[in-house]
């Protein structure tokens, strides 16, 4: 009732709390959008980071443009001035940070892996560091937002989601990269959870497409 009462509203042009909500999601969803283009043409044009993860991670070029990896170097907020992106949707998104002398950068020499809707909007974009000297952390993830909310989101669902249903099980693992290796070699049917704890509402969401779940953590002490 509340999707068909929605939808005559916006016929009508009578503005309702999901309209402003829709209508803000658009914002982010941009935003993200030209981050992640910005990120994809650096990566085109740094073979060091190409050779990374043609060569290490083992990912062709065909997959690299379908999970649309990018990479930054020095970071986003000239290109956040430049094109008057609203600055603290960008702080929401962790894109930039906020401190005493206002914004600053914080994603620079990071591979981009942009996290997607199941219908294919970009939702987040979680960062992984390139240089080993890079004294921050790992992977850096969205924190919640208005389009993001970590707990219930599985990697992978919007390529994976009619595998999981044609098999009948699905193969959780615990990174992207985990994930990507295992879609680019022919195993559709997975999804990565981005870390070693699955949620209720993850499971929920997953229990609408199979019952048969396969743990594929890592042999680390964190995936025991």
């Amino acid at each position: 009732f509340i999707e068909v009462f929605n939808e005559l509203a916006e016929k009508v042009g009578i503005k309702t709390r999901y309209s402003k909500i829709k209508s803000a999601s658009k914002t982010y969803i941009e935003t993200l959008e030209k981050i992640n283009r910005h990120a994809i043409f650096n990566l085109k044009e740094n073979d060091k980071v190409l050779d990374y993860l043609l060569n290490i991670r083992k990912i062709s070029e065909e997959y690299i443009d379908l999970f649309k990896l990018g990479f930054i170097e020095s970071g986003v907020l000239d290109l956040i001035n430049k094109n008057n992106l609203d600055k603290t949707i960008c702080k929401e998104m962790s894109l930039i940070a906020e401190g005493e002398y206002g914004f600053y950068d914080v994603i620079k020499n990071r591979i981009t892996i942009p996290l997607f809707s199941k219908n294919q909007h970009i939702v987040g974009l979680s960062n992984r560091k390139f240089l080993e000297e890079d004294t921050y952390a790992k992977y850096v993830n969205p924190a919640n937002s208005l389009i993001f909310k970590k707990n219930s989101y599985l990697y992978g669902l919007n390529w994976s989601e009619q595998a999981i249903k044609d098999e009948d099980k699905v193969i959780i693992v615990e990174g992207y990269f985990d994930f990507m290796k295992l879609y680019s070699n022919g195993i559709k049917n997975v999804v990565a959870i981005n870390g070693t704890t699955i949620m209720s509402t993850q499971v929920k969401d997953l229990m609408k497409l199979t019952n048969n779940f396969y743990l594929c953590l890592d042999s680390d002490k964190a995936g025991e």
